[in-house]
């Protein structure tokens, strides 16, 4: 998420055109570390109910492929592409 909003940021000019580079490395790093060479997404937590202990939210663990992520990453590459393309 913060990749979409660091993009369309830069893409609107609502800040300075330089983070443009910060963009390019987040979003490699989300590649290199969370997208295998199938396209399979890891590292989302698993959907949750509600706690007030944090030992709760720590011990839910990740599902590979889980929705939650799959239109968070999308939504940023297509923000990264658009700022690639501006």
């Amino acid at each position: 998420m913060f990749i979409t909003a660091l993009a369309r940021s830069v893409r609107k000019g609502w800040v300075d055109a330089s983070v443009s580079e910060v963009v390019k490395e987040a979003w490699q790093s989300l590649l290199y570390n969370c997208v295998d060479v199938e396209g399979n997404l890891y590292g989302v937590c698993k959907g949750s109910g509600r706690s007030m202990e944090e030992k709760y939210y720590l011990n839910l663990g990740t599902i590979k492929n889980d929705d939650h992520g799959g239109g968070i990453v999308l939504s940023a590459c297509v923000e990264v592409m658009n700022m690639l393309n501006e």
